[in-house]
């Protein structure tokens, strides 16, 4: 653990924050955003809400839908008589105390910007409230101390703000980290612990975690000294440690059989774990009248492959994000001989309903469709005279810093407000994209420059 003292002023802590996806007019690269990474200091002031997205607008005019029901199994396997609470939406389960208390919040806000033209605010309440579940923040209270789950703002969390820490007052702040366990993994939780200005004395301790599976988890708590709160952490460290997740993976090859997908498509897209692109990236991004340049090295790289029914399900990890990303965790789901992304817990979660048979009120269209030809389309039948669909529009040799690669097709996206290009390579994957905005700049070019695939 790690102490530094600084003095700020701050604002007030509160429960959690979450987040959504919404399709984007013009897509990215087979690849999608990151999410923003808690600062190991807290700033002056720690805002209510992160400073990165935009501000939430609630509506509480809208009467929210009836939250559901919480059914507690009685008895945890993994602690006698304690109780268990399931998020079937996102796919985990934790053990509590049955003297905890379980609070579950919705949609309650919109972010600003995400307001389509011609809805009502009420309208765009009830769209969303359709596509989410009420249990996007879960809030555990347990005597002076909480947890607080929820997806990252990119994703759902946007939605259900404020949720888990907002801030805190004006107090004389330690900031720390901690190592957690959460279910049967470790994490570095960043950390503040916050004591009364005039006399020292403690008043309360907070710790902000990003799980594997995309979920943020705050935690934290208060008592009339220390020791007394430590008391209550202790029991806080305990319930995260009975954390799973809940997702029905196979992932051995006895038990895939022949649900393994054609050998062809691998071999034109490789997704093995361990399989690793880097690239650089130039963005001219135009942001408040002015254009910035910025120019980056990042990394994407297969961390897990895993299998469930007949789809392959491939999780990408990327580091050093651009600023048009939204989060670091990118899946491929390869279904026979079509390719899907996703973005985020979130939106994969969404892909698997669909791709189950139900939808979700949010529809993927395909990344990839092999075998690429020229001429081959995919994408929404309906938009297909305005564009809106991936065409393959050519067949060509192409050299970036990565080599000299033969055996290519070069596809393109075009919307009304600009257009994707991507080169996909046999045997290696994406090693070039562009992506140009016809209005507000918005012009990113990337190449390979390394690569290792097996």
């Amino acid at each position: 653990m790690s102490d530094t003292h600084s003095r700020l002023c701050v604002l007030a802590l509160t429960a959690l924050a979450l987040a959504a996806c919404s399709r984007p007019t013009i897509p990215m690269p087979t690849m999608q955003p990151t999410a923003t990474s808690v600062p190991t200091e807290p700033p002056t002031p720690l805002p209510a809400t992160p400073t990165e997205p935009p501000t939430a607008t609630a509506l509480p005019t809208v009467t929210d839908r009836p939250r559901p029901t919480l059914t507690p199994i009685p008895t945890s396997t993994l602690v006698e008589g304690w109780l268990v609470y399931e998020n079937d939406f996102y796919g985990y389960e934790f053990s509590y105390p049955p003297d905890a208390e379980i609070s579950t919040q919705g949609v309650t806000s919109i972010p600003s910007g995400e307001w389509p033209e011609g809805m009502t605010s009420e309208e765009r309440m009830a769209q969303l409230r359709e596509i989410y579940p009420s249990d996007i923040c879960v809030t555990l209270n347990y005597g002076k101390g909480f947890i607080a789950l929820q997806p990252s703002w990119e994703q759902e969390g946007k939605y259900a703000a404020p949720c888990g820490v907002t801030g805190v007052g004006s107090y004389d702040i330690i900031s720390k980290t901690e190592t957690i366990t959460i279910g049967e993994r470790t994490y570095s939780a960043t950390g503040w612990e916050l004591h009364e200005r005039d006399s020292g004395a403690f008043h309360r301790e907070f710790f902000i975690a990003h799980l594997e599976d995309g979920m943020r988890v705050d935690l934290g708590g208060s008592g009339d000294t220390y020791q007394d709160y430590l008391r209550t952490k202790e029991t806080l460290f305990q319930i995260l440690e009975t954390y799973r997740s809940t997702r029905s993976t196979i992932s051995t090859p006895s038990e895939r059989g022949t649900m393994l997908p054609p050998t062809s498509t691998l071999a034109e897209f490789p997704l093995e774990t361990g399989d690793s692109w880097t690239y650089e990236v130039d963005l001219d991004y135009e942001e408040g009248g002015k254009i910035n340049e910025y120019h980056l090295v990042q990394t994407w790289q297969v961390v897990q492959s895993t299998f469930e029914d007949s789809l392959r399900m491939s999780k990408i990890v990327v580091d050093n994000k651009t600023i048009l990303q939204d989060s670091d965790t990118i899946w491929y789901v390869i279904d026979d001989l079509t390719v899907y992304s996703a973005s985020g817990s979130g939106q994969m979660q969404r892909l698997m309903t669909q791709l189950k048979g139900t939808e979700t009120g949010y529809h993927f269209d395909p990344a990839f469709v092999f075998p690429l030809a020229v001429g081959s389309r995919w994408g929404d039948p309906g938009m297909a005279k305005s564009g809106y669909q991936w065409e393959v529009e050519a067949q060509e040799a192409v050299d970036v810093p990565a080599g000299h690669f033969a055996e290519c097709y070069r596809l393109v996206y075009v919307a009304n407000t600009g257009y994707t290009r991507r080169w996909v390579c046999s045997g290696v994957g994406v090693v070039a994209w562009e992506t140009h905005h016809n209005g507000t700049v918005i012009d990113e070019k990337a190449k390979l420059i390394d690569f290792d695939v097996h």
